[in-house]
């Protein structure tokens, strides 16, 4: 211990001496080690973490699929869900949910809130206690039961001020005296973070169709059960339900997927990617930081050789080196947790809707243990080539050579330039992958939507049992559009059930006349009710037909739009208007095409467009469809400036009818690409970061070159070189370097960069325009970063250089 206390007393002794190369390692270290430390943070909470229930692995989504129409993780219908309880033999329990938004109109000040109607049974699947209050009991799923309610931890602070006495307090949701049983312990929700209220999911008699699927099931399999077990069982029971009921089940499969890779499933390549990049930031590091040693190394050559000399053993001297490599990194590493400590808190500021369970993100002790070790570990890589060569025995030479010759060998000076060649490949990888994400961005950028969303704001509306059935929510719809209209500033407005790229996708299967196909393998196609006005709202072209109208109510005959996709898919060379089509769940109800529309992609710009069938508000066939509506409202002004003149006309009507998810389509579009957005900006700064450190690198090496050839460069121009051969020089061996990297970068860029394949869209993983682009561009700035050496090299006055002998 006393040796090492030794070591580190002199090696610090030693960097304070060199203020300037301490420095510069340091913060050179600390870039690497804070983004490494930043991006592990939010691998360690997302993707590392457990979720935050008893014995999670066990717990499973379980999926039903058409593989025949390519439609997969679809919802279950009740009665499949009753089977799958009755017939399966590896789940301990299964529970299903259904998401529903709640008006809460206790207080003063309405407000809608993300809940979810659950099978009693779930919180006791989850292994979750609420932390005030119980849990549901079997007899509150029944029909005819008390109505009870738990609330959110989240929901009990910021709007009841945690109040322990909320518990058996009836409160008003959705016209409904709902009681308050329990509250949730913080953190926990299920299934999406903004789900703040639970009820017992009781089904209604008009619920029970088996084709009508709408319920999302969880599972919790039996201990020692494997998925593969439990996979094979849920084939087997689809394969009996498809044969029992072919008309609705023919060719329905179940899907299983664990819980937690349902939660991260879908941004697990993106956070490995960013994870892959800030390592090869760190790599870049060490190496800038190993070749500061080694060019540190050449002017203590002498020291090295004396202590030899008087006895120091080369482990010792290993030992020392390494004592002040692992002291540089472990300062970077302290200081790398500072700018990570800074770094999270922004970085989940800016990508809280694109990253799941981002408040979870922090630096915890799984992160500083990563640190740590991250730490010690860089000090060890570029630490002990440096060591192993300064401890040589050759460095006893020094005593005989003096100043002459502190360049080194030539050995030394390749391990130089290959720790260069490193870092310009490795961030040659970096930087085509930013190239590639930065194009992937700029194509989907420029998809259109198939509307035009500059001056449309929408805003969710959600009525309460006072508004029990279509007839009565369709006409306070248009009772609220009238007002709308007429208010200063609209230009149009209208009602859909689920706005284009906000939320989950609603769907149907439907026949066309004259073109039967086999029971069971119906077509499906995206499904929205609309009002009048829509689609000149949303500026969706109308290719033939008409719009809707007030005419289309529930008395008139019943009429369908479909987009252009659907027309050319069914009728090429026919004209679809007049045609007739029929939906789920209304087998003996024709509805008359009196329109087509432009294609709108509805799930996403990268998704693909899927035939849509558009239907009056007052002729939709799904009870609860109409209780969550969202306004569209198009404006030549300010979009937000009509939000409080939207609100007053609302509380005119129903003052318990609250609003929420107030956003302009423009925000919308935006934030549809939010996660591609982040991810880019994200391997851009890095790839720039690495980009930068390479120059270092170069720079660094081509000036101790320089430095310890001044000798040789005296000696050639006073032999009559001129300025430009020595320049010329100087800055060929920059472009052998550089051409050795870029070349080794490229192959690995090829190879590498197709792991991105998943995450780009309208260009290839190993794009040539891309490539060639990025080659240049590290090119320019490795030859830029020779240029400052070699013209100071060039400007060596030859009676000065002589003098260096």
């Amino acid at each position: 211990m006393e040796r090492l206390l030794a070591d580190i007393r002199y090696a610090a002794r030693t960097l304070f001496k060199r203020p300037l190369f301490a420095s510069v390692a340091v913060l050179t270290l600390a870039l690497g080690i804070g983004a490494n430390t930043a991006i592990f943070s939010v691998v360690n909470a997302v993707l590392l973490s457990p979720l935050p229930y008893e014995r999670p692995e066990e717990l499973t989504v379980i999926w039903g699929n058409v593989a025949a129409a390519n439609l997969f993780q679809q919802p279950s219908s009740v009665p499949d869900y009753n089977d799958l309880r009755e017939q399966n033999h590896v789940f301990e329990q299964i529970a299903a949910t259904r998401s529903q938004a709640f008006n809460l109109t206790d207080l003063d000040e309405p407000e809608r809130i993300g809940g979810v109607r659950v099978a009693v049974n779930l919180f006791s699947l989850l292994r979750v206690k609420p932390l005030v209050g119980r849990d549901f009991l079997e007899s509150e799923g029944l029909a005819g039961a008390e109505p009870v309610m738990i609330i959110s931890h989240r929901l009990w602070q910021q709007r009841y001020g945690a109040d322990p006495n909320l518990i058996g307090r009836a409160l008003n949701v959705d016209g409904k005296s709902y009681t308050v049983i329990g509250v949730l312990p913080p953190d926990i929700y299920f299934p999406t973070p903004d789900i703040s209220l639970y009820v017992p999911l009781i089904n209604q008699p008009n619920e029970m169709a088996r084709g009508a699927r709408f319920l999302r099931v969880i599972g919790r399999l039996n201990q020692g059960v494997s998925l593969v077990e439990a996979r094979a069982e849920m084939n087997t029971i689809a394969a009996r339900l498809a044969a029992q009921y072919p008309d609705t089940t023919s060719g329905y499969g179940i899907d299983l997927v664990p819980l937690h890779e349902q939660v991260v499933g879908r941004v697990r390549p993106a956070l490995m990617v960013l994870l892959s990049a800030v390592a090869c930031v760190l790599l870049i590091a060490c190496a800038n930081v190993a070749n500061l040693l080694l060019a540190r190394a050449a002017s203590r050559r002498t020291e090295f050789a004396i202590r030899a000399a008087l006895g120091a053993s080369r482990a010792q001297l290993v030992r020392q080196l390494l004592t002040e490599s692992l002291l540089l990194s472990l300062s970077g590493g302290a200081l790398g947790l500072l700018l990570a400590v800074w770094g999270v808190p922004a970085l989940i500021g800016i990508s809280t809707n694109s990253i799941p369970r981002a408040a979870e993100v922090g630096i915890k002790l799984r992160v500083l243990l990563f640190t740590a070790l991250v730490s010690l570990a860089t000090g060890v890589v570029f630490g002990i080539v440096p060591a192993l060569r300064s401890s040589s025995k050759r460095n006893t030479d020094a005593l005989r050579e003096g100043r002459r010759g502190t360049t080194g060998s030539v050995l030394h000076q390749r391990l130089l330039s290959g720790l260069v060649v490193s870092e310009l490949a490795i961030a040659l990888v970096l930087l085509a992958a930013a190239g590639l994400m930065i194009r992937s961005f700029l194509s989907i950028s420029k998809v259109s939507p198939g509307f035009n969303p500059k001056g449309v704001l929408t805003l969710g509306i959600g009525l309460s049992s006072k508004y029990p059935d279509i007839p009565k929510q369709a006409a306070f719809y248009e009772s609220l559009l009238a007002k709308v209209r007429t208010m200063p500033g609209v230009d149009s407005a209208a009602g859909i059930i689920r706005i284009p790229l906000v939320g989950f996708n609603a769907s149907t299967s439907y026949t066309i006349q004259g073109k039967p196909v086999e029971r069971g393998s119906e077509p499906t196609a995206d499904y929205r009710a609309v009002t009048g006005d829509y689609f000149k709202t949303m500026g969706i072209p109308l290719l033939k037909g008409r719009d809707f109208t007030e005419r289309d109510n529930k008395d008139s005959p019943d009429a369908i739009v479909i987009n252009a996709m659907l027309a050319d898919r069914f009728f090429a060379g026919e004209d679809p208007i007049g045609k007739r089509i029929q939906i789920f769940p209304d087998p003996a109800r024709w509805r008359e095409v009196v329109g087509v529309v432009g294609d709108v992609r509805l799930l996403g710009l990268d998704a693909e467009i899927n035939p849509t069938l558009y239907v009056p508000m007052p002729q939709n066939p799904y009870p609860a469809a109409l209780r969550n509506v969202f306004l569209a409202v198009r404006t030549s002004g300010e979009p937000r400036s009509l939000v409080s003149g939207l609100r007053s006309e609302l509380r005119s009507l129903d003052k318990d009818v609250p609003i929420s998810q107030v956003q302009t389509m423009e925000e919308i579009v935006a934030g549809s690409l939010s996660q591609r957005r982040l991810s880019m900006s994200l391997l851009v700064v890095f790839s720039a970061l690495a980009a930068v450190l390479a120059a270092v690198g170069i720079y660094g090496v081509m000036a101790y070159i320089v430095a310890g050839r001044t000798h040789e460069i005296g000696i050639r121009m006073a032999m009559g070189a001129q300025q430009t051969e020595v320049l010329a020089m100087i800055l060929g061996d920059g472009a052998k370097i550089t051409a050795v990297g870029v070349t080794i970068g490229l192959a690995a860029a090829f190879a590498l960069t197709r792991v991105l394949s998943s995450l780009l869209y309208g260009v290839s993983a190993v794009d040539p325009i891309t490539f060639a682009g990025i080659s240049l561009l590290l090119a320019s700035v490795a030859m830029l970063a020779s240029y400052i050496p070699a013209r100071r090299a060039a400007k060596v006055d030859p009676m000065e250089a002589l003098r260096c002998d």
